[in-house]
């Protein structure tokens, strides 16, 4: 199966909201990485995040004091994660909230960078509301991952690498 094939498939799954105590797909706005997420719900504890954003890809380097390299290159980043939720079973015990997708997660985020290439992994990571009215949200994650990517004005990223997911925002659904 090609990944064009594979990735409209991940988008076509047939996609439920059972687990939510408000039972609704999210669409929220990320501003520390400039990304458009949807999370919709797919299982009990399980969720597909769906986001389209901006990646700044960056080097500053200086020889001997004198010779500086600064470039910064961006990447339109479209990406897919399955994520399945570990904490909520706990988080229901303590009485805390498990609407808008919060508590700890298992996810394994794909990023194509348009024709440049991609990165895929597995990040244990987790993510929250702030706020009374829950208006803003937090995502936080770590994990390992392999990405591909071919750089304009940087050298390529090429291999096995440490991944993260940080998001700050807020929620607009």
């Amino acid at each position: 199966m090609k990944l064009k094939q594979f990735v409209l498939a991940l988008c076509l799954l047939p996609l439920t909201t059972l687990a939510q105590e408000k039972q609704a797909t999210r669409v929220r706005l990320s501003l520390l990485l400039p990304e458009l997420q949807i999370e919709m719900q797919t299982g009990i504890s399980s969720s597909l995040k769906v986001g389209v954003g901006i990646l700044p890809v960056g080097e500053y380097q200086s020889t001997n004091g004198q010779e500086t390299k600064n470039t910064l290159e961006t990447l339109v980043n479209i990406n897919l994660a399955p994520r399945f939720f570990t904490t909520r079973k706990r988080r229901q015990e303590m009485g805390k909230t498990m609407d808008y997708f919060s508590g700890g997660y298992v996810g394994i985020p794909l990023h194509l960078y348009g024709n440049q290439g991609y990165s895929l992994g597995v990040i244990y990571g987790t993510q929250g509301m702030l706020g009374q009215k829950k208006l803003f949200f937090y995502n936080f994650g770590v994990g390992l991952g392999y990405m591909d990517i071919d750089l304009k004005k940087n050298e390529d990223l090429k291999g096995a690498d440490i991944v993260g997911a940080f998001g700050f925002g807020f929620r607009l659904k």
